[in-house]
Order: C-alpha cells, then sequence, then structure tokens
C-alpha cells in the first residue's frame, strides 16, 4: 500500500451476472460533448464470462467458469469491434496484465482437473492482434516492470530471469534465493526456508538481503513501514497439524518484532487480515463483518457487523479512513451503501447511500449509483474535504450492475447489456489496486 500517497486498496469488483444483451447507451451531459468522449456497446457476454479494461482503448473477455475454456478475447473500446480470439495454448489462465502494447498471460497445467502451478508457461502476446511474440515456461513474477518482465519457477529453485516485454529475450538472471512472497512496484520479496528475506529488483535482477523472519513464516501483507506475519503451521509428533492462530507485526526497517493480533480463523487466507494504513490491521471474520485493531497497542479498536471491508486510505488532513460496504438484508440495511469511518473513533465520516466505491485516485474517491430502474451516476468524494460527501459527475443510462473504472474507461455491465465510456473527467489511469493487494 502506498500510504504516502493516500493510495486505497478495493475489492476487485469484476462484472458480475450473466449479459445477454449490449445496448448503446444514451449519456446526457454538458455542452461541448458531455463527460464521455466516447460510448461503446460492447458484444453480449456469455455465462461465467467477463470483460476487464486492460489498457487504455482495450478490454479483455475471459471465462471464469470451473468448466475449461482458456480463450481469450480482446476488444477495441472506441469501436466495441473484437480485434481477435484465441486460446493462447498455456493451459488455465491464472494471471494476465497488459503493458505498452503486450498482453502477457500466465497459464497453468490441468491435472485431473486441477491447476498445477508447478507447471506453468507464461506467453506475450501482441495485444492488438494476438500474434505470439514469445513464451518461456514458469510464471510471471508480477507486473512488467517497465520494458522488463520478470519470471520464476513456483515448485523447484531453477534461476530468475528477466526478459524483454516485447521480444522475450532474456536480460538478466538471478540464482534462486526464496519462494516469491509478494510484490511491489518494480521488486519482489523472496523468503528462503530459513527465514531470510531479500528483494529482487524485477527491472536488474539485483538481489539484496534484508532481515530475517522465523523459518516457514509467510508475509501476509506489508506497508512501507511494516510487515505483517503469518507463522508455519505446527506438526506435533502426535500427528495432525496445528494452524496458526495470530500474525504478528515486524518493523520492516529493523525487523523488530511488534504487536501480535487474533487471526478471524486459524490458518487463514490472506485476505481475511491485511495493513489498514500505517497504523490499523483489519481483519475480516467473514465477508461481512470487519475488526480494527490498533497497530501499536493491539487494542480493538471497533467490531464492526455488516461491515465488509473495502479498502483504507492515509489522508493527511485526517488520518486513516476506513471504507466498507453495508449489505441490505442485516443490521436494518434496506439498500447497498458504502461508509467512511474514522478508524481513531469509529466515527461514520460519509454515509454514502446508494454508492459503491470503483477506484481511489490520490485524495479522490471514485463511486457509482447504480439503482434499478433509474439512470446510474459517477461521482467524487474528496477525501480531504472538510466534510465527505459525493459529488455527482456524469450521468451514464440504466440498467447496469456493477462497474469498473480502470485505464481512464468505466466499463458497466448488467444482464441485458455492457457499455464502456472513455472518461472526459480526470481519473486515474493504471490498473487500479497496486502489485502486493492481497
Amino acid at each position: 500500500m502506498v500510504t504516502g500517497e493516500a493510495a486505497m486498496r478495493w475489492w476487485a469488483r469484476g462484472l458480475s451476472g450473466v449479459v445477454s444483451a449490449a445496448l448503446l447507451l444514451s449519456l446526457p451531459g454538458p455542452a461541448g460533448g458531455g463527460p464521455f468522449r466516447v460510448s461503446t456497446e460492447l458484444p453480449p457476454l456469455g455465462e461465467w464470462q467477463q470483460y476487464e479494461v486492460v489498457a487504455d482503448g482495450y478490454a479483455l473477455r475471459r471465462s471464469y467458469s470451473l468448466e475449461p475454456d482458456d480463450t481469450l478475447a480482446v476488444f477495441d473500446l472506441n469501436d466495441g469491434r473484437e480485434l481477435w480470439s484465441a486460446d493462447p495454448g498455456v493451459g488455465n489462465v491464472t494471471t494476465h496484465v497488459a503493458s505498452d502494447g503486450v498482453l502477457v498471460v500466465l497459464g497453468s497445467a490441468r491435472e485431473d482437473g486441477v491447476t498445477n502451478m508447478s507447471h506453468s508457461q507464461t506467453v506475450g502476446l501482441d495485444l492488438r492482434t494476438g500474434r505470439e511474440l514469445w513464451r518461456r515456461p514458469h510464471s510471471l513474477v508480477g507486473p512488467p516492470a517497465g520494458s522488463v518482465v520478470a519470471i520464476t519457477c513456483n515448485g523447484c529453485r531453477e534461476d530468475s530471469v528477466g526478459v524483454d516485454l516485447r521480444t522475450g529475450a532474456q536480460l538478466w538472471r538471478a540464482p534462486w534465493q526464496g519462494t516469491v512472497n509478494l510484490v511491489e512496484r518494480d521488486m519482489a520479496l523472496l523468503r528462503d526456508d530459513q527465514g531470510t528475506l531479500r528483494s529482487l529488483d524485477l527491472r536488474t535482477g539485483r538481489l539484496t538481503t534484508l532481515g530475517t523472519l522465523p523459518p516457514g513464516s509467510w508475509i501476509v501483507d506489508a506497508t512501507e513501514r511494516h510487515l505483517l506475519v503469518k507463522p508455519e503451521a505446527e506438526y506435533p509428533e502426535g500427528g495432525g497439524t496445528a494452524l496458526p492462530t495470530t500474525v504478528t507485526v515486524y518493523d520492516r526497517a529493523t525487523f523488530a518484532k511488534g504487536q501480535t493480533f487474533p487471526m478471524p480463523k486459524p490458518g487463514m487466507v490472506p485476505w481475511e487480515l491485511s495493513l489498514c494504513g500505517e497504523d490499523t490491521v483489519c481483519a475480516r471474520p467473514d465477508f461481512h463483518d470487519t475488526q480494527l485493531y490498533d497497530l501499536d497497542s493491539g487494542k480493538l479498536l471497533g467490531d464492526l457487523p455488516n461491515f465488509a471491508l473495502g479498502g483504507a486510505v492515509d489522508v493527511p488532513s485526517r488520518g486513516t479512513v476506513v471504507a466498507g460496504f453495508l449489505n441490505p438484508g442485516r443490521r436494518g440495511v434496506d439498500r447497498p451503501h458504502s461508509q467512511l469511518l474514522d478508524r481513531r473513533t469509529g466515527a461514520v465520516l460519509a454515509d454514502l447511500v446508494g454508492w459503491s466505491p470503483v477506484l481511489n485516485d490520490g485524495d479522490r474517491l471514485w463511486v457509482v449509483e447504480l439503482a434499478l430502474g433509474q439512470p446510474g451516476r459517477l461521482g467524487r468524494v474528496d477525501l480531504d474535504a472538510a466534510v465527505l460527501r459525493v459529488t455527482p459527475v456524469a450521468r451514464f443510462g440504466t440498467g447496469h450492475d456493477d462497474c469498473q473504472l480502470r485505464h481512464g474507461w468505466l466499463l458497466c455491465a448488467g444482464r441485458d447489456l455492457a457499455t464502456a465510456m472513455r472518461l472526459r473527467v480526470p481519473a486515474e489511469t493504471g490498473a487500479g489496486p497496486d502489485g502486493h493487494w492481497s
């Protein structure tokens, strides 16, 4: 989390539902073309399919069905045309990222219906044509670092390599120094069997020893100053497995041990615990509830039923702001909406009835309102304002269930339509959550 720049990490908001038709929207707005440069009809989606904006002007369509379907398709958002559709031949597609006109795809072989990450391939495809540019064994480490793609082996101790984004030519080679635990921008954190933590510069392949954690531990989350670490499971002599029940905060510079916090569930999956800014640990006992702990004292700050954590941001003028969703049918809520809380007091800073966050852009939070039978609206919340409220920016028609805002495009879909809209309003142009979002 880039807390110094007040960057927020939000739950991934994929386009849900089955889209069976697509319609061109009428977009009311001020004179001079309105808030959108273009509104584009996209082809219908099949069951379990989703669109994802992967670059300025391009959307990827893929399937998330449990049934094998490895076909990818890329569309031009300026006119809705399908540019290409193909199976890249890498097995089950697990990760993809676009950069500088190249779509990098990671896939893993299926064995008896189960994805085997130790048998992976990474392939570079021309984003506009689908032409294969290069292919390498093993796994993509993270997003390209400039023009360099880092690749490592999951489940083996072969060297990691950095290859050219467009040609696949090797640019550097680094010896195995541990499993990739976390990726942050242009750096990966590697942890070996003894607990030694090293950084791998994804641009150059340079390895730097950082410090030591308990052997077998795992970094759940990290900020600029702290690491949130889960201990290794224990295997008693009498048999069975004792799953970890706590996590511990470590100082990132000195590796000094800090407070220990209870896990929501023993052996939790990573996204159930996170560092919310530099001073708060957020826990999710289940998807609907949230607990907030003070990082320095370990004190429970708040137990929030029916507050589904969305993210947190450090705002210089007011400290950490925690955001979450209130689900209808629980705690007297009759309409889905979001809340922004002061993490120190639990006070509600803003009650955004009907609005859902789609992106944080510095000190601005972008939100959408999707009311049944009513035009959808795009709005923003200025997080450093004295009073937090939604400023509506644009309307965009009816019939949508979910939206994403990436690379300057608002892409919304519902059961009967899918439409992409190029924004005139200022908006973050990157891919959304940062590299170590968990």
